[in-house]
């Protein structure tokens, strides 16, 4: 889905305001790690992982912890069932 989005930004996107062209979009394919929800990964002391957010399909929310200190970082969430997807 993401690949589709950004290629579809590229496609719509104003040449003088563009942030990327399809080069980049292409390069960053090639960056994106997939992670499973409760999957604990750490990179330089710093552990996170992801939990469903339950608002849209594929949308985390992102425990972030670092020295024993923890933050949830999270754009929106819901905590209602709908039809397609469980409250998180």
């Amino acid at each position: 889905v993401c690949k589709l989005l950004l290629h579809d930004s590229v496609k719509i996107g104003h040449d003088d305001g563009r942030m990327w062209d399809e080069a980049d979009l292409v390069a960053a394919m090639d960056r994106i790690e997939l992670i499973n929800y409760h999957q604990v990964l750490s990179h330089k002391g710093i552990r996170f992982w992801c939990y469903n957010a339950g608002h849209v399909l594929g949308a985390a929310m992102f425990m972030i912890e670092v020295g024993g200190v923890r933050v949830l970082y999270t754009g929106d969430f819901s905590r209602q069932p709908d039809r397609h997807l469980l409250g998180a």
